[in-house]
């Protein structure tokens, strides 16, 4: 049986990278892979 993954999304705020660091350690700590999604926020067209 294989680990599961830890997985983070970004969005270059300082709060998602506070919990991109944590992610980093738990994926360490616990030998599993890190899937990190990065996102972005789009301005709403039309507005």
């Amino acid at each position: 049986m294989s680990t599961a993954p830890v997985i983070a999304a970004a969005d270059g705020s300082d709060d998602s990278l506070r919990a991109l660091d944590w992610a980093v350690q738990a994926a360490r700590q616990r030998g599993a892979p890190l899937r990190v999604v990065h996102v972005r926020q789009y301005a709403a067209w039309g507005q």
